[in-house]
């Protein structure tokens, strides 16, 4: 399926010093929203999460992996069952895709993603233990799909008790290597060369009195490498997964710091040198970039992030105050550039950023940017809900925010007419395809379910020129 729909409206953000609400503005210009459903019946975290890219494109085509299969049962845990990922290719532009590889069944979410000049594909797949077990003591994958072959014959590099439930990877195209790291005080920082050496390893995260690290970011500004993370309270959840008995919010605050040498050195934001490893809470000296009136009071979980022309650009949710931030900084000195807040409303009240839902319900959503500076949010519109099937689930529109000016005003710049239920966990690329535009996959029910094997898993192609 098909779909192709308007651009609506568009809203000005002011520049700001402090977080606050946005200022409405002008209609933008029309634009258009590709939407095809790639899958049926797959697990309701087909593409989770945000910190690791599920499509690729390049010269070859568009590339996409997610969660395909979930056999239910394995563990009684949701994120600990046995699932299947699947890697499918497009050369039509994402109407249609066809199968390239199926890999096996085995713990942990879908693989992220990457590319390169060369047009390869990599796939780096967190082969993690269930949850009761050292999360660390079964192996990372690094698959490598040859452009040379047509993608058919991947060779598998794999590194012993390197896996981690969440963790992200990145190519950097100055150097030709790929970082990977996991959550956690266990997971290694990794430098990796493009036929899988490891060049470099060592402690990243050092635990905290209060959070550990746990969702991990990077994004690369040039030669600048950026790392950001959120932490999760020490001991404050038990439970199964649908039962949590939390004593304080599931998450607690932000960091970032960054490297300007290939992950040889890394320095506080405020360009001072910086010694690993990182204590990862505030009591370290990586910044918290989370208002102090809100830790430990709210739950606040990196979205996304993105990073371009000397300003780093972070997009949140607290909660459950439901508070959308966007924040943006410049690094050495150390500055804010922007802070925007806005209390996300009841149904009938227009809020967010941008006019629409920021995160909103606990979907992931894409910031990023094009080679022309020019900066993009792709998240779930939820100014506009409609009633889901089940659990009181609300469904959403997808909605596009534009930046021409770093962020000081952002205008809406196209609405999917088809509304989504469901996770979302809409993911992308970290720089916006110059030949497709905006590319991204999500998650979503037809049904409202959360039993396994009941999602839909759709493609999204967005217009911005």
């Amino acid at each position: 399926m098909v779909t192709h729909v308007p651009r609506l409206v568009a809203f000005f953000l002011s520049t700001l010093c402090l977080c606050r609400s946005p200022v409405y503005a002008e209609p933008a210009l029309p634009g258009s929203i590709q939407v095809t459903k790639l899958d049926d019946n797959v697990p309701n975290y087909a593409t989770f999460g945000s910190q690791t890219p599920h499509v690729a494109a390049n010269n070859n085509g568009i590339f996409v992996v997610y969660l395909a299969h979930e056999k239910p049962g394995t563990l009684n845990m949701n994120w600990s069952n046995v699932f299947q990922w699947v890697l499918k290719r497009s050369t039509d532009g994402g109407r249609t895709f066809t199968t390239v590889f199926t890999g096996p069944f085995r713990f942990g979410k879908a693989p992220e993603i990457e590319t390169d000049e060369g047009d390869n594909i990599y796939l780096f797949d967190g082969y993690y233990s269930p949850r009761g077990t050292d999360l660390h003591s079964t192996n990372l994958l690094m698959y490598v799909f040859s452009n040379i072959d047509n993608y058919r014959r991947p060779k598998v590099s794999e590194y012993a008790h390197e896996s981690a439930g969440k963790y992200t990877a990145l190519y950097d195209v100055q150097r030709n290597q790929f970082y990977y790291l996991g959550f956690g005080q266990d997971s290694p920082f990794l430098v990796l060369a493009k036929g899988g050496d490891v060049t470099s390893r060592y402690n990243f995260f050092k635990t905290g009195q209060l959070a550990e690290a746990e969702y991990v970011h990077m994004a690369m500004d040039g030669g600048r490498l950026y790392v950001a993370w959120t932490t999760t309270p020490l001991g404050n959840c038990g439970g199964t997964p649908h039962e949590w008995h939390c004593s304080t919010p599931v998450y607690y605050s932000i960091h970032f710091i960054y490297s300007d040498d290939g992950a040889a050195t890394w320095k506080h934001p405020d360009g001072t040198a910086f010694t690993l490893p990182v204590v990862s809470d505030t009591g370290g000296l990586a910044p918290n970039i989370v208002p102090e009136k809100y830790l430990g009071q709210q739950a606040a979980w990196l979205a996304n992030m993105t990073a371009s022309r000397g300003i780093v650009h972070f997009m949140y949710q607290l909660s459950p105050l439901k508070n959308e931030i966007y924040q943006a900084f410049r690094t050495a000195p150390f500055s804010t550039v922007h802070c925007l807040e806005n209390v996300f409303g009841p149904p009938a009240k227009s809020g967010g950023f941008g006019g629409g839902g920021f995160v909103a319900f606990g979907n992931d959503g894409i910031i990023t940017h094009d080679n022309a500076g020019n900066l993009y949010v792709v998240t779930l519109d939820t100014s506009k809900p409609s009633s889901g099937a089940a659990r009181g689930t609300l469904a959403a529109p997808l909605i596009v925010l534009k930046s021409s000016d770093a962020g000081a005003s952002w205008s809406t710049i196209a609405s999917s007419v088809q509304s989504f239920a469901g996770n979302s966990f809409i993911s992308g690329p970290r720089v916006v395809s110059s030949k497709y535009g905006i590319i991204g996959v999500f998650t979503g029910s037809e049904t409202g379910s959360w039993e396994p094997n009941a999602h839909q898993v759709y493609f999204v192609r967005i217009t911005v020129w």
